[in-house]
């Protein structure tokens, strides 16, 4: 799960660095209207989103949320106008809004209570490492592809992700604890 956060993290930080400058190449006007909206739609998107978590479970809920994070990429990608980098913007707010929390709670899920503190902080210092490398690492890739191909490759970033979220992540807890990844108990 912690890969997962710092993968959304990572192209996030592409996002960041680039996007303004991706908008002015298309000639895309008032694109900061882009963090706008995907702020102001995470911030209404994240109580529903945690319900939705502990009520169908939280790994069914992170692994579509990762892909909608991609879709929001692709569009994000092939925007040529400031209304398709809205829609962009509403699509990667939703995902991105809920990656975040659902990935922390499926870390806190996962160990022992003992245990919370130091798996979050790993969690956090992941979520870090790829903001910090994001940019820097993504941006190698605007030569070649440009902004809008960089963005392409970040949405089959988290869309790799997500395959390999739901193969690797286990739908039981073999420990007997609630599984955080499906929210059933084991044996359920």
């Amino acid at each position: 799960p912690s890969l997962a956060g710092a993968s959304a993290m990572f192209v996030h930080g592409g996002v960041q660095a680039f996007l303004l400058l991706f908008a002015a190449q298309r000639g895309i006007v008032h694109a900061g209207l882009f963090f706008t909206i995907y702020s102001l739609i995470g911030l209404g998107s994240r109580i529903f989103v945690g319900r939705a978590g502990d009520r169908f479970g939280i790994r069914t809920v992170t692994l579509p949320s990762l892909f909608v994070l991609a879709v929001g990429l692709f569009f994000l990608g092939a925007a040529r106008s400031l209304s398709a980098l809205i829609l962009a913007s509403v699509i990667y707010g939703l995902g991105f809004a809920a990656v975040n929390p659902l990935v922390a709670a499926m870390v806190a899920g996962a160990v022992r209570d003992s245990e919370k503190g130091a798996a979050l902080g790993f969690q956090g210092a992941g979520k870090d490492v790829g903001i910090a490398l994001g940019g820097p690492l993504l941006g190698l890739l605007i030569a070649p592809l440009g902004y809008g191909g960089t963005f392409l490759t970040a949405g089959l970033i988290m869309v790799g992700v997500a395959l390999g979220m739901s193969v690797l992540l286990p739908r039981r807890d073999p420990s007997g604890r609630v599984d955080p990844g499906s929210g059933h108990a084991v044996g359920s």
